[in-house]
C-alpha cells in the first residue's frame, strides 16, 4: 500500500468514527455526550504520532475511555422497536 493509499484509508476510518459520533448525538436514544470522547480520540489519531510519548499514552487513554463509554452505553440501551 502506498503512502497516499494509507492516508486515504486513515481518513476514511476517521470519517466513519465522526459519522458514528454524529449518529450517537442525533439518535435521541443514547446519551448525547457519549460519542464525544470517541470522536475526539479518532480526530486526534494522526497528530498524536508527532507528539512525545507522554501525549501518545494520554491519547491511548482517551481512545480507550471513549470506546469503553460508547460500549457501556450500547450495552445498557433498550432495544428499539421495529416499525
Amino acid at each position: 500500500m502506498t503512502a497516499a493509499g494509507s492516508s486515504g484509508a486513515a481518513g476514511s476510518s476517521m470519517g466513519s468514527c465522526a459519522l458514528a459520533a454524529i449518529a450517537i448525538w442525533r439518535s435521541g436514544v443514547l446519551p448525547r455526550y457519549s460519542g464525544i470522547l470517541f470522536a475526539l480520540g479518532f480526530a486526534l489519531f494522526i497528530p498524536q504520532f508527532y507528539a512525545p510519548p507522554a501525549v501518545r499514552i494520554g491519547h491511548g487513554v482517551l481512545v480507550a475511555t471513549g470506546s469503553i463509554w460508547v460500549a457501556m452505553v450500547l450495552w445498557r440501551a433498550e432495544p428499539a422497536e421495529v416499525r
